[in-house]
């Protein structure tokens, strides 16, 4: 297959999501280029963690997914991550009775070139998380919420992704803790991984993305650069704002 690469990395269209009966996803349409930081932003109960589930094959799903212009059909979570796409969900997920070391070996992608290739290895993901370096030996389930969300995010990484799919990151953290988060991913997409982050917080996702979409009813209502939301009052007003 020859790929055109000035497509994007990563392309939903009318893509649709159940749970059961529940149709969640109505249709959302998509995209994030290589090097992109892309901020879905919306209400709680929007489909916004049903759309990262979506795209990585969890829920099932109908519509087109292409991951590197290759479309994914009915390809399973590990097949989907092969192609290139780091997933942190919002829940963490991290194994508590492993060591910090343990749990990050894990996210190796075992189709990845050897590590002497690798973007992403233990050394640089102790040097981007030195708290994750001091606690190597420890047990996952003893780390605070903040280094737990370090740890799926560098677990993330060792699969050595194009793209890094990041459900609430900030979640249930202390303000400094999200600070530091939103640094952090900005610095791994300054090092050439494409970020999707799912964030209820503007103040991060305006700060860190080249374009958000907002979404509502299962839908994007909006897509555009932060500027043109700051100047869309009433998108705001009617899908983001209490």
């Amino acid at each position: 297959m020859i790929r055109d690469s000035a497509a994007p990395f990563l392309a939903l269209e009318g893509v649709h999501a159940w749970y059961g009966l529940s149709h969640i996803l109505q249709g959302v349409d998509l995209e994030v280029s290589r090097g992109e930081v892309v901020a879905v932003l919306g209400r709680n109960g929007v489909g916004r963690s049903t759309m990262c589930k979506a795209i990585m094959g969890i829920v099932t799903r109908s519509g087109s997914v292409r991951v590197d212009g290759v479309e994914m059909g009915a390809a399973k979570p590990h097949q989907i991550a092969q192609r290139g796409i780091g997933y942190v969900p919002e829940e963490r997920a991290v194994f508590p009775g492993l060591s910090v070391e343990q749990n990050l070996l894990l996210g190796i992608n075992r189709s990845a070139p050897p590590p002497a290739e690798r973007r992403w290895t233990l050394a640089t993901i102790y040097e981007m998380f030195p708290n994750l370096l001091r606690r190597r030996d420890q047990a996952a389930e003893v780390l605070s919420g903040g280094e737990q969300q370090m740890l799926a995010i560098g677990r993330a990484l060792m699969s050595d992704p194009a793209l890094l799919v990041v459900d609430e990151p900030t979640e249930g953290l202390a303000p400094l803790i999200v600070e530091q988060v939103g640094d952090l991913l900005a610095e791994i997409a300054a090092r050439d991984v494409a970020v999707l982050l799912v964030e209820q917080k503007l103040t991060i996702a305006m700060r860190i993305a080249q374009r958000v979409y907002v979404m509502g009813q299962g839908r994007v209502v909006f897509g555009g650069t932060p500027d043109a939301l700051r100047a869309a009052p009433d998108v705001r007003g009617a899908w983001l704002e209490v």
